[in-house]
């Protein structure tokens, strides 16, 4: 996590994020091992660490389409959307502090911050 906002910082792009979504998206589907999903988000930040140091991602960035990486984008989120909206249902409204209750006044409060800085 650290090398990906190092790198995406350094790089001024989220890109380096990208492929560490997918990885998220399986492992919340529960598809990977707890040890799969480890070794495949070493892997993944060694990859984009070594093309990210040789240069070797504006390559890529030539080859692989715009319009392939956003269909990637909505796709992998809507998965992450989908499972939330599963994972919460299970919740209560404010049982605990992790409740419905607590989701919605964050969400309204980041609503009411992305308002402010338009």
């Amino acid at each position: 996590g650290l090398s990906n906002l190092l790198t995406g910082y350094a790089w001024d792009v989220p890109m380096c994020v990208q492929p560490m979504k997918s990885i998220a998206a399986v492992a919340l589907n529960g598809e990977l091992t707890l040890e799969e999903v480890t070794t495949a988000g070493i892997l993944t930040g060694g990859l984009i660490f070594v093309i990210g140091m040789t240069g070797l991602i504006e390559v890529v960035n030539l080859v692989i389409p715009h319009m392939v990486v956003s269909g990637m984008q909505i796709g992998l989120g809507l998965k992450l959307a989908g499972k939330g909206m599963k994972d919460i249902q299970k919740l209560s409204w404010v049982d605990s502090p992790d409740c419905i209750l607590l989701a919605v006044a964050c969400s309204l409060l980041a609503l009411h911050w992305l308002r402010e800085s338009s």
